[in-house]
């Protein structure tokens, strides 16, 4: 075992797991939800920016977003708000959804699977 290098033994494992379709589909909606993540903290930063240069400062910074919120402070202060945390509920429905696709779970049956019939096909 020890002249099996890790890298063709990772291979090997990727190769069997994603030859299930259950688990290959799984294993996809889990990156794009891994994504969604990502691109949630980009869009944080991206409200920061607008929260600071709009609201924060005295007088606000002009930039290409200005026309898009309302005049008032308060009016943008509770919209930006609201933005910062309605991805976070969707967070919370897709880490849900992740959790409920049970990915590991079907890993560790399909190598359960795949050792008990190896060590039963002996003779």
């Amino acid at each position: 075992i020890e002249d099996i290098s890790g890298e063709a033994l990772m291979l090997e494992y990727f190769r069997m797991a994603f030859s299930d379709r259950p688990l290959r589909k799984a294993a996809f909606w889990n990156g794009l939800t891994d994504q969604y993540t990502n691109i949630t903290f980009v869009w944080q930063v991206f409200i920061n920016r607008v929260l600071i240069d709009s609201v924060l400062t005295s007088p606000p910074v002009e930039a290409f977003y200005s026309g898009m919120f309302p005049d008032s402070r308060s009016g943008k202060a509770i919209l930006l708000v609201s933005l910062m945390i309605l991805p976070h509920l969707m967070i919370v429905f897709l880490y849900r959804l992740k959790a409920q696709r049970r990915i590991m779970g079907m890993a560790v049956n399909q190598l359960q699977e795949n050792l008990l019939r190896k060590y039963l096909s002996y003779n």
